[in-house]
């Protein structure tokens, strides 16, 4: 039995729907876009790559290399591919596939461990605090222009001031 979670059929789900997508806009578009048909498939990867991280933006690669063999390149309707000019394109159009998927996935990447650093920088500056404004001694922190960047609780009372009055 096929053993397949709600996130991998979104996954997979955006692949295919945005190479049909762009399958079916080439189609109706063929005259606009003739030369240059492949920008919609592209497209189509980075979206897919975008949505469905790696592997969707790979599955749209392979299905959009599949979709251009068999509609657009002679002998139509077939995935035999006879020219060279053919193989290159659709070889650099995988290589591409494969740059952009890689590219999304790790910019998501670095982002998931931005978020989960500044999180653990968030809780570390806490506690920081935290020790600081309990210390027994007075704490004061000023710039380079002499003014008060942090005062604690304890300076304020051994100067006698109140830490409105500091800051």
């Amino acid at each position: 039995m096929l053993n397949v979670n709600r996130s991998q059929l979104q996954r997979y789900g955006v692949a295919v729907l945005s190479v049909g997508l762009a399958l079916l806009l080439t189609i109706l578009l063929g005259g606009l876009i003739q030369p240059k048909i492949l920008i919609l498939f592209f497209a189509a990867v980075t979206v897919s790559a975008w949505f469905g991280e790696l592997t969707g933006g790979l599955a749209a690669t392979g299905l959009s290399i599949v979709a251009i063999a068999y509609f657009f390149s002679p002998p139509l309707y077939s995935l035999a591919i006879n020219s060279n000019a053919d193989r290159f394109q659709l070889i650099t159009f995988g290589l591409v596939g494969l740059l952009i998927s890689s590219l999304n996935s790790d910019l998501r990447n670095s982002k998931r461990r931005t978020r989960t650093t500044f999180a653990r920088l968030q809780t570390s500056e806490e506690r920081y605090r935290q020790i600081l404004d309990t210390s027994y001694e007075g704490i004061w922190l000023l710039n380079t222009e002499l003014r008060t960047e942090y005062a604690n609780q304890r300076l304020a009372e051994m100067l006698g001031y109140s830490l409105e009055e500091m800051q």
